[in-house]
């Protein structure tokens, strides 16, 4: 298999063994190290996340601690152990001074918080909130004593989520809050979260949010929500256990999820940052690498081809000129695109096949003036089985006593006649070629009334120079074994086609058509040297617009499925002008 490779091929064997290795130990190697960052990212995403909410639990902490120590204030104290006949003035400036402590305790610290000191006794409390329902905000089922609950709760006359925990006064109550000296409600909006959310997310790649299975999420303000209702809503839980991380695929992409639980609120903080983000920089660096290996390849790749190209293509190319002499492709030449050592072969090669040639054409074109001679001689013969017919309708015509008939066909068949023997220009118009194909239809109408026939010709194409009778033996093949043979009405459309300098005539008609077998062999014919079975018909059409405009030009037949058979004459006017 080696001694069949061409020296390109062996080149590029040769380049993947050196290159193959190194390529394979580089990938295990990045492989190794995108793991260990992964890892390394994980680690101290979870360790900032731990910190963050250690901010969160030391002012919770805090709010936790004045609770407890609000039953220990003085004017708290005063409130507490009012009589229940107190004045009124009495009360509200107890409240009032009660109100303003916990006023002062919002102003302190560095979350809005909601602060509630109530009564079962009186009935009666102090809060910050704009107005509260003490009785139906303080009732048994509602408390929350040992833990953190979040629900809404009416701020300023709008309803806001909120975390909220109560002390009950003394401890011992907790079990009956109605027997409570005093209950204390401390709360902190889910907003200071939100703030703090977007400081921790400001100069980092994630998007940090709370989570919690029960409630929905709590987000910064600026978070991609459609991705974190794609975590939360997965078919697997988001988190497992207190800490950890994981990988996740979201809408196609890898993102490394971390998430640390809070012990005080009982939810979990949650982030996710891209793993492309991640491994930028060593896939960068992998990227490098590839460049410079792409770079290396591509220079091997270069090296090969420089030498497959100035030493085995030109040996293949000289080798395929002589193929194609043996052939009988006597046009062959080899193109000289280089200067080199081989200058000198190809040079003798191609005098030898333009010598070679020139002899055979020379020969080739004597073959065509003995056609177009006998081309001539055919013009000026009457086709006598298409004259007989035509005066036997004449006669009959004129022994019924139909005059018109008699009179359209003399009138037709004279100018029929008139332009087939003239002789003296083998070239005219495409205008004049049409009058004669009119001409001939009407004759043949006459005599098989079962057909009709249009020409659609553009007028810019009328007088286009075209040589004579090209048109006529198609129109004649299409009469004569297209329609004739069958007992339906028959259609013959004749139609041109034109672009620029390139034309088309089309003859198409609905007539039997042509099996795929016949229709094989007539085109194979087309391009066939002429022989005593090819006759002078089709084959002499094709030959005829090949010699005049060129080898792009021609006769192409085709027949549809649907029947009928179409005819096409295709030329360039540009070529045939310069070989006119």
């Amino acid at each position: 298999m080696w001694m069949k490779m061409n020296i390109f091929q062996k080149g590029m064997v040769t380049l993947i063994v050196l290159l193959g290795p190194f390529l394979i130990l580089f990938l295990y190697s990045n492989r190794i190290s995108e793991n260990v960052v992964r890892s390394e990212i994980a680690a101290s995403t979870v360790k900032q996340l731990s910190f963050f909410l250690s901010q969160v639990e030391t002012n919770i902490e805090q709010l936790d601690l004045f609770a407890i120590t609000l039953g220990t204030d003085s004017t708290v104290r005063e409130f507490k152990d009012m009589r229940e006949d107190a004045r009124v003035y009495q009360m509200v400036e107890v409240k009032t001074r009660m109100l303003d402590k916990l006023r002062m305790h919002n102003a302190i610290g560095g979350w809005t918080n909601q602060l509630t000191v109530y009564s079962p006794r009186l009935r009666t409390g102090v809060t910050t909130l704009a107005s509260i329902d003490y009785e139906r905000k303080f009732a048994s089922t509602s408390l929350s004593t040992r833990r953190w609950s979040y629900r809404l709760n009416d701020l300023y006359g709008q309803e806001r989520h909120t975390f909220v925990k109560h002390e009950v006064l003394p401890a011992a109550a907790e079990a009956d809050p109605r027997r409570a000296e005093l209950i204390v409600e401390v709360g902190f909006t889910e907003d200071s979260i939100v703030k703090m959310l977007d400081d921790f997310k400001i100069g980092g790649t994630g998007d940090p949010f709370l989570y919690h299975p029960s409630y929905r999420p709590i987000t910064n303000r600026s978070a991609e929500r459609t991705l974190i209702g794609l975590i939360i809503g997965g078919t697997e839980p988001p988190v497992v256990g207190d800490s950890g991380h994981r990988t996740v695929k979201l809408e196609g992409r890898d993102y490394l999820l971390s998430y640390v639980r809070s012990e005080s609120l009982g939810w979990y903080l949650i982030d996710y940052i891209p793993v492309e983000e991640i491994l930028s920089p060593i896939r960068d660096s992998r990227n490098t690498f590839f460049f410079a290996a792409g770079l290396m390849v591509t220079l091997g790749v270069l090296s090969a081809y420089l030498l497959y190209k100035h030493v085995q293509m030109p040996i293949v190319q000289l080798v395929r000129g002589v193929q194609r002499l043996k052939i009988g492709d006597y046009s062959a030449r080899i193109a000289m695109k280089q200067s080199g050592e081989f200058d000198f072969l190809f040079t003798r090669f191609n005098e030898m096949a333009e010598q070679i040639q020139e002899l055979i054409e020379r020969v080739y074109q004597e073959k065509l003036r003995s056609k177009e001679a006998k081309l001539k001689q055919l013009q000026s013969q009457i086709n006598p089985h298409f004259l007989y017919n035509c005066f036997a309708f004449i006669k009959s015509m004129a022994q019924l006593g139909k005059n018109e008939p008699v009179v359209a066909m003399a009138l037709n068949l004279s100018k029929y006649y008139r332009y087939t023997t003239r002789i003296e220009s083998e070239d005219t118009t495409i205008r004049e070629e049409m009058e004669l194909i009119a001409n001939y239809l009407n004759i043949q109408r006459l005599q098989m009334p079962r057909f009709n026939f249009s020409v659609d010709i553009p007028e810019r194409m009328m007088d286009a120079v075209i040589p004579r009778l090209i048109i006529q033996p198609a129109v004649e093949n299409a009469v004569v074994h297209g329609i004739e043979p069958m007992e339906a009405p028959g259609m013959i459309h004749i139609y041109g086609l034109s672009d620029g300098d390139e034309h088309r005539i089309v003859v198409e008609d609905n007539g039997v058509g042509l099996a795929p077998e016949a229709l094989f062999a007539l085109k194979r014919k087309l391009s066939l040297p002429q022989d005593e079975e090819t006759g002078y018909g089709m084959w002499n059409v094709h030959q005829r617009m090949v010699h005049r405009f060129g080898k792009g030009a021609g006769l192409e037949i085709a027949s549809p499925k649907t029947g009928g058979c179409i005819v096409t004459l295709h030329w360039r006017e540009s070529t045939g002008n310069k070989e006119g």
